[in-house]
């Protein structure tokens, strides 16, 4: 991470300290920084794979990077993936 501060006309770039530690630096700006968020959106917690969508929603099936390992998974049927 680098930070530019105008000078007299030059932009001087100084380094992030946490730049050559990002462990240390998402631990810094996780702490330290809140984070955005808009007042119109909730965090909710995740649902069993089986419940079924309530009328007028949208669900969203969201997945990581599986390594190929996919024979545990049990995929919920979702309007978006």
């Amino acid at each position: 991470m680098a930070h530019g501060i105008p000078s007299q006309g030059k932009v001087t770039i100084t380094v992030d300290e946490y730049s050559s530690n990002p462990t240390q630096a998402f631990t810094h700006y996780n702490i330290n920084q809140s984070r955005f968020q808009p007042p119109h959106v909730h965090m909710v917690d995740p649902i069993p794979y089986d419940t079924p969508k309530p009328a007028g929603h949208t669900r969203f099936v969201c997945i990581s990077d599986t390594h190929s390992r996919t024979d545990g998974i049990q995929m919920p049927y979702g309007d978006i993936l």
